[in-house]
Parts: C-alpha cells; structure tokens; sequence
C-alpha cells in the first residue's frame, strides 16, 4: 500500500529534526539515543526483563553499541521496551543516577517519538 506524500515528508522532518541538537542533548547525543531506541527491542536483556516477573531479577548488559553512558542506555531501553512497569522508585533512581530530570524529558522524547515512526514503518 502506498504511502501518502506527506506522511513520508512528515517522517523525513521528525528523522531531520531529530539529527540536530535539542536543549539539552547535541545531535550526535540524540542520534545515539535514537539508535540505543531502535535497537532496544533486539537487546537480549530487554528481553530478559520482559519475561521475568521483576525487571530487576534479569541482569547483565544491554545489547548495542553503548556510545552513552550506561545509566542513559538502561534508560531508554527501560522506556522502549518496558514502559508499563516504570515507577516513581525507577524514575527516581534514575535521577539519583545522574541523569538531569530535564535531559530525562529529551530522552523520553527523542526514544518514544522514534517508537510511533517505527510503529508506522
């Protein structure tokens, strides 16, 4: 089925967009962040965590290619793959971790914005 014209340029912005620095993240930053997203549903930890009754009893290393550090990773791979299971507690871990709360916000958005053009794709 094809796609209509301004649906691929509406994808071909956000892509765009998404290359360029945000407040908070350079655009190789948010690059990377979108390449840790995409790659987070092939990630065996992920998976691990996914089927496990507690996403704390799987452990190791995330698949990928780990340009950020690894605090960011888990992050957005928590969001990508588990969303319903994040808490407060997680949230705040993440912070205690040394993430900024506002450089959070970019994150969440730079990975979930990738998810609904993936999803389309």
């Amino acid at each position: 089925m094809p796609v209509r014209k301004d649906l691929v340029a509406a994808h071909r912005f956000l892509l765009d967009h998404m290359r360029t620095p945000g407040t908070w993240w350079t655009g190789e930053e948010r690059v990377a962040i979108a390449t840790e997203a995409r790659g987070a549903a092939r990630c065996a930890l992920c998976r691990a965590r996914k089927a496990s009754l507690s996403p704390s009893a799987a452990t190791g290393r995330h698949d990928g290619p780990h340009v950020l550090p690894e605090n960011v990773v888990d992050a957005v791979h928590r969001i990508r793959t588990d969303p319903a299971r994040l808490s407060r507690s997680w949230f705040d871990g993440v912070i205690a971790g040394g993430l900024d709360v506002a450089r959070y916000v970019e994150l969440v958005g730079v990975s979930t914005l990738l998810a609904g053009l993936d999803y389309f794709a």
